[in-house]
């Protein structure tokens, strides 16, 4: 399903508008529950107006991409969020500044962008007004590589890098008996142990029990851990075949799209790996240095999704002399809210993965290998 021109229009209206609507929003929560202001000291416009404001911004997303319930799924985490750092109080003032959004929605867009967009946020509103506050631990202690997950997690978060490093290493080349566990592979390690604890920590910020200084630094731990285990990776003999590796521009979560890189160069693959926030232009400009026959691309937030479709159509243009056609495989957390998972090919893409072992067959599939 092709996105429509009254959806492409009132995404770009919402894009274009957001700050302009996010100080109108506050403005009128303010002055509708003056008790919100008091609640938020110092700068309680200022925090508001970034919260709506991002909050605009995915809906343009969802608008855009034509994936409403998209949006309806961050509503849920954004309730989440608000319960976990203020209370029913935070809650109630989150569907204060939802009704106002909404209210000013209705005044300010031009009418040929209301309809869809008031769609959207009503759906929101309802969303949130029955769903739960409670979120639960991704990790599972009741088998070893999930307590290996836990012990590891332990370690970022006493500051650590050193025992997190040399038991994942040790985990690798010798395995851990007091947890009857045999060496893990690579890919066990990344999929069962790392990639894991890096969104458990995205979880522990979102509702305030971590801070973004310890998801930082298990993100840098994890980048150390698997430069660390690289040497020891096991390499099928080359396939002739080249993947360009990258997350997309103003995407700076990179450490899955690594791990497809790592993880491809295992299974033969000639493996160029650039990392986060690669401008379009350098995307394909790399892609044709690098004679590549194969681009993994990671989109971790919703609003990252048009910018992957733009991506992806210049991809396509830059490249349109490789009488091979270049293929692009996507992935990353932007695609998991997506209950039908074909948003991948309204945004162009040849196949989606869930995680490595897609990603591994996706990539075979798509090049002949």
């Amino acid at each position: 399903m092709s996105m429509s021109s009254a959806e492409k229009f009132a995404a770009e209206v919402l894009r274009q508008s957001a700050n302009a609507l996010a100080a109108m929003t506050t403005e009128r929560m303010f002055q509708e529950q003056p008790g919100i202001a008091a609640r938020y000291q110092p700068n309680p416009s200022l925090k508001w107006r970034e919260n709506v404001s991002g909050r605009v911004h995915y809906l343009a997303a969802a608008v855009a991409t034509g994936r409403p319930h998209v949006f309806l799924h961050q509503a849920k985490w954004d309730k989440v969020a608000h319960s976990a750092r203020g209370g029913e109080a935070a809650c109630a003032d989150l569907m204060c500044s939802m009704r106002c959004l909404r209210s000013v929605i209705g005044e300010e867009l031009p009418p040929a962008a209301r309809p869809v967009v008031l769609e959207c946020v009503d759906a929101a509103i309802a969303t949130m007004a029955s769903a739960s506050t409670e979120s639960h631990s991704l990790l599972n202690p009741s088998t070893p590589t999930g307590r290996l997950a836990a012990e590891y997690l332990l370690a970022i978060l006493e500051g650590d890098r050193q025992r997190a490093c040399m038991m994942m290493l040790d985990a690798v080349t010798k395995g851990r008996a007091d947890l009857g566990m045999p060496p893990l592979s690579v890919v066990q390690a990344f999929s069962q142990v790392l990639s894991p604890v890096q969104q458990e920590l995205g979880r522990m910020w979102h509702i305030n029990e971590s801070t973004v200084a310890e998801e930082h630094f298990a993100t840098a731990t994890t980048h150390t851990v698997m430069s660390a285990m690289y040497p020891h990776m096991p390499r099928a003999p080359r396939n002739g075949k080249a993947v360009l590796c990258a997350a997309v521009e103003t995407n700076a979560h990179e450490v899955g799209v690594r791990m497809v890189a790592d993880v491809l160069e295992m299974h033969g693959w000639r493996s160029v790996y650039l990392g986060q926030n690669v401008p379009i232009d350098d995307l394909v400009l790399a892609a044709e240095d690098f004679r590549v026959d194969l681009v993994a691309l990671s989109a971790t937030l919703l609003t990252h999704l048009p910018l992957m479709g733009e991506t992806i159509r210049r991809m396509r243009a830059g490249n349109a002399g490789n009488s091979c056609g270049l293929k692009i495989l996507v992935g990353g957390s932007a695609f998991t809210a997506d209950p039908d998972q074909t948003v991948w090919q309204n945004l162009g893409a040849d196949a989606y993965a869930r995680n490595l072992d897609e990603a591994v067959a996706a990539a075979g599939r798509l090049c002949g290998v």
